[in-house]
């Protein structure tokens, strides 16, 4: 038997749903590379891992980016999960999976100064959803109720401390979003209906979603920066809003009053 089909047949002993408990954040400390890490949650959405000195290097002139030779490829136990995991994300609804950008290493100052290149790779949003979305969810035993917190597993080192994005096993997805004003000087939001997979009911950004290998340009090397504002002020315009692909602009004259890009470093749902 595969390790796909065995671990298949373990998946389908659990049920799986939505809002896992608060991330555990005095359980899982930072990864000790991290300046001045900081743990942030955030209602409705999960908790994020935020660095003023990673923030503050990132608004330099360029993060050099190199894409890998292969595309990210699920470990056999998550892929195992999709049949299962999927359902609940799309809430049964067959959504965008076309390919996004993942970080494959960190945005460490040290990188940002130019030491090393920021390594990304290609997946599908499928893959983000059956691995960082996996993390999310409520794993309780059909039999037996007792819950599975499957952060323990896939977000840990070996010290206990939270991984890394160069010793992660999820997909790690960029997220880019972009922030319109209109002629008027009024800032333009999106109200996202109850039937919105990801911002349920939230107010969004002017336009959101995952960084497209396509932002990426040429060739497999250039800068972090380069792709959002790419995926910002020209793709934006040009893709269909249709699940998870980047919306197009409001009709109303509007001016690019800044993007912001990074990777989705949330925890729970």
């Amino acid at each position: 038997m595969t390790d796909e089909r065995r671990f298949g047949a373990r998946w389908r002993d659990y049920e799986f749903s939505a809002a896992a408990d608060p991330f555990p954040e005095g359980a899982i400390p930072p990864p000790p590379s991290y300046p001045a890490p900081v743990y942030v949650p955030i209602p409705g959405r999960g908790t994020a891992l935020v660095s003023d000195p990673i923030d503050r290097a990132l608004t330099g002139p360029g993060l050099p980016s190199e894409l890998a030779g292969g595309p990210y490829r699920l470990p056999g136990p998550l892929m195992a999960s999709a049949p299962y995991v999927l359902p609940v994300c799309n809430l049964g609804r067959l959504v965008f999976d076309g390919e996004v950008v993942g970080m494959r290493s960190d945005p460490l100052p040290s990188v940002c100064g130019g030491v090393a290149p920021l390594r990304l790779h290609v997946a599908r949003f499928s893959d983000f959803q059956c691995s960082n979305d996996l993390c999310a969810l409520r794993i309780t035993h059909r039999g037996t109720g007792e819950e599975f917190d499957l952060r323990q597993n896939l977000l840990t080192d070996t010290q206990g401390h939270l991984r890394t994005l160069a010793d992660s096993v999820l997909a790690d997805a960029v997220g880019v979003s972009t922030l319109a004003v209109t002629a008027d000087g009024a800032l333009v939001l999106v109200a996202q209906s109850r039937h919105n997979t990801a911002s349920s009911r939230l107010l969004a950004p002017s336009g959101s979603g995952s960084l497209d290998p396509r932002d990426l340009g040429p060739g497999t090397t250039g800068t972090l920066q380069a792709s959002c504002a790419a995926a910002c002020t020209v793709n934006c315009a040009r893709r269909p809003a249709s699940g998870r692909t980047k919306s197009g602009p409001p009709r109303s004259p509007v001016s690019l009053a800044g993007w912001n890009g990074g990777p989705n470093l949330s925890f729970s749902g």
